[in-house]
């Protein structure tokens, strides 16, 4: 199976990966909450590729500076709570 890695910020391609079964321990997966997992990853309809938005390391650096430090999207509200991102397209 395919994973495709997006940024959820400007939707670039950022990296793929392919794996023999989903592990969701190993790919980090299992840290985020079923409504987190539903953003996030998506499944192609062939169910043959997942589809997962991430952020670059581009918009990562642009959002750093403009929040005046390190990002920290992990909060008790949600993953990305404090900043509002567009959807890919």
């Amino acid at each position: 199976m395919k994973l495709l890695y997006y940024c959820h910020n400007c939707g670039d391609f950022i990296d793929e990966l392919t794996v023999d079964k989903v592990d969701e321990k190993k790919l980090g997966f299992d840290l985020l909450t079923p409504e987190e997992k539903q953003d996030i990853i998506k499944s192609s309809k062939s169910g043959n590729m997942l589809y997962v938005r991430s952020i670059c390391d581009n918009c990562y650096q642009d959002l750093s500076n403009i929040a005046g430090n390190e990002l920290k999207p992990y909060h008790d509200q949600g993953l990305y709570s404090e900043y509002e991102f567009p959807r890919l397209h």
